[in-house]
């Protein structure tokens, strides 16, 4: 918990910061309230289930600027899929608790996400859950993204070395043919409720149009990310002190840097992953990556890393 305190971004860096952290039992209050301290815009991510009435009241008062959820499907779907009887249930309850609270304060915050991956056996139930959202949960997003594995880019692993084929690893997950009619029901029927509702709506990756999106389900290497910022303004803190680029390219130990985490950016073996991330058109490790908006790798050459 001690070590916690120090990481917390310091309020004199000089820029803004953007910091993600995930609401489980390590982060207790007073790690919250540090990040919470300055001009920081903190995202919590959380499946909901411990978000209990103290620590809700507390991000409100807080001015927390924004929580996501994660949520399968409906009530049975989910629960299946999370293990958890009543994990639905308890992240329902958390939700309509922190709306409460909003209005007794009289607080926009925290903004509200749901964010559901699309996977061939749920995209079913998506329609209901983006109503249900919407109309029960007060949901000010509703995210739906892509299921995207790379095998290195999602691991608790970091690289020491530019030239590991771990790097340049895409995408590997192509959704079953015979899924793809009824996702691309689905999305109609998505968009078309988004067309007529107040909740925002964000399909990740993001593409262009939808064909795109449904091309990108069977054949993830026709697209990548170009031009993407957020390696130059980005950084990842692994479980065990380990600070890397978005793709999981080691820059130092958050404990070598007397844990201010914003002097990584400033090393030299970051500035080197930057000229060697820049050495691609399309990097093959973006692929599928919900962050970057893509577009068609049309004949596209990556060079090797220097």
């Amino acid at each position: 918990m001690e070590e916690d305190d120090r990481i917390a971004p310091r309020p004199d860096a000089g820029y803004d910061q953007r910091w993600r952290t995930f609401c489980g039992s390590r982060y207790k209050k007073t790690v919250l309230d540090s990040l919470l301290n300055g001009r920081r815009m903190v995202q919590v991510g959380s499946n909901g289930t411990a978000l209990n009435d103290s620590m809700l009241r507390f991000l409100v008062e807080r001015k927390l600027y924004y929580l996501s959820v994660s949520l399968d499907g409906m009530q049975e779907y989910h629960n299946r899929i999370r293990g958890m009887p009543m994990a639905f249930q308890r992240a329902d309850i958390a939700l309509k608790t922190l709306n409460a609270l909003k209005r007794e304060l009289r607080t926009p915050y925290p903004a509200t996400c749901i964010k559901c991956v699309i996977t061939d056996d749920n995209y079913d139930e998506i329609p209901m859950l983006l109503e249900y959202a919407d109309k029960e949960l007060n949901a000010d997003h509703f995210s739906l993204s892509l299921e995207s594995h790379s095998p290195f880019r999602h691991g608790f692993e970091s690289a020491n070395d530019l030239s590991d084929e771990r790097l340049r690893r895409g995408s590997v997950i192509c959704y079953p043919i015979d899924s793809i009619p009824g996702i691309s029901a689905m999305l109609q029927k998505v968009l078309a409720y988004r067309r007529k509702s107040r909740i925002h709506v964000e399909l990740a990756p993001a593409f262009n149009n939808t064909e795109s999106f449904l091309q990108c389900m069977t054949n993830p290497a026709k697209f990548g990310v170009c031009n993407c910022r957020r390696p130059w303004t980005e950084l990842t803190m692994l479980y065990d002190g380990e600070i890397t680029s978005c793709l999981n390219y080691r820059i130092a130990n958050v404990r070598e840097l007397d844990y201010n985490v914003c002097m990584a950016l400033k090393l030299p073996r970051h500035r080197e992953f930057l000229t060697g991330f820049s050495a691609f058109h399309f990097h093959p490790a973006c692929q599928g990556c919900c962050l970057g908006r893509h577009k068609k790798n049309i004949g596209a050459e990556a060079k090797e890393i220097a």
